[in-house]
Parts: C-alpha cells; sequence; structure tokens
C-alpha cells in the first residue's frame, strides 16, 4: 500500500501541470454551468430529472442498491473511458472535455437544486452528489496523471491504473449510498 501511495507522490511531482490545468477546467466547468441560462424547456427537463432524483433518495419502495449498481456501471465505464483515452500522449488531453463536462453539469446541477427547493436542495446536493462528483473528479485527475507520468504502459499497468481510478470514483457512488440508507431515508421516517 505504501509503494502505492509514493508511486501516486512521484507521478504528482511529474504531473503537476495535468493536476493543475485539471482543476481549472473542473472550476471552469462548475462556474459556467451556474452561470449560463437555460431555455425553460430544457430547464424543465432538468426541473423532472431532480424530481425523480429526490423522490429516488426518499422514497421507500425504491432500492438505494439500484441507484449503487447504475451509479458503479456508469462510474466504470467513465473510468475505462479515460484510460482508453489515456493511452496516447496525444488524446490524454481530451479527458479534459471529459472533465469540463462533468464539472458543467455538477453547476447546472446545483443550480437546479437550489431553484427547485432551496435549502433542501443544497443541503442533497452537498452530501450527495457533490461528494460524489469530488471522488470522480479524484479518480479521472489520478488516471490521467498516472498514465501521463509512465514511460511504458503494458496491460498490468492498465489494469492497475484502472482498478485504483475505479475504487476512487466507487468510493464516492458507496458514500453517496450510505447517505442515503443512514441518514435522508430515515429522516423520511421521523418526519
Amino acid at each position: 500500500m505504501k509503494e502505492i501511495f509514493s508511486e501516486i507522490k512521484i507521478a504528482i511531482k511529474s504531473s503537476l501541470v495535468i493536476l493543475i490545468i485539471g482543476v481549472v477546467v473542473f472550476l471552469l466547468g462548475v462556474v459556467l454551468g451556474l452561470t449560463i441560462s437555460l431555455p425553460s424547456d430544457v430547464s424543465d427537463i432538468f426541473a423532472y430529472g431532480f424530481i425523480n432524483y429526490f423522490a429516488n433518495v426518499y422514497n421507500v419502495d425504491f432500492s438505494p442498491f439500484s441507484a449503487l449498481f447504475s451509479n458503479v456501471f456508469s462510474l466504470l465505464l467513465v473510468i475505462f473511458i479515460v484510460c482508453l483515452l489515456s493511452l496516447n500522449k496525444f488524446t490524454i488531453y481530451l479527458n479534459f472535455l471529459i472533465l469540463f463536462y462533468h464539472a458543467y453539469l455538477l453547476g447546472l446541477t446545483l443550480k437546479i437544486f437550489i431553484l427547485t427547493a432551496s435549502v433542501l436542495g443544497v443541503i442533497l446536493f452537498l452530501f450527495l452528489i457533490f461528494i460524489k462528483s469530488i471522488f470522480i473528479l479524484l479518480a479521472i485527475l489520478l488516471t490521467m496523471i498516472l498514465f501521463y507520468s509512465n514511460k511504458c504502459i503494458n496491460k498490468n499497468t492498465f489494469y492497475k491504473i484502472f482498478l485504483l481510478s475505479a475504487c476512487v470514483a466507487v468510493l464516492g457512488a458507496i458514500i453517496e449510498f450510505l447517505f442515503i440508507v443512514t441518514l435522508f431515508r430515515p429522516l423520511c421516517f421521523c418526519f
């Protein structure tokens, strides 16, 4: 375990530019998602998505395990795509588009949550969406940094980086699941 952390630390030092650009792209995406106004029909679609998400969090008939499994599957797919794009020194920069899109949707989601449910929307966003998004950001940046710093990528290295990044991303989905099961669902029964 110590050698994995030391390898990550060395990779971050050698790929500091990737880390800085990734954080800037993420922040830019969030800011643009918060500030760009949407047409009313698109805004209605996102508001409908919020209502579905809200119902899935609080509806005791909906299994949180199905949400966890769909989250895990989609996160593994995103990390696999990021790994594939990271195989080449030229296509690795396309991952910034994935990062920007994720951040833009995060900012847009925050805006929709605030407009639809004000304080409750912010609480749901911070405890569920934001935490998972930070882990996704870390997983994407970790993937890019590890692939960028490795000179020789073989099959074992690819699998090792994919598994490490997937574990980071899936940890965010598990934390979201635990908050739903231990905090938000019990609150639904109390009030």
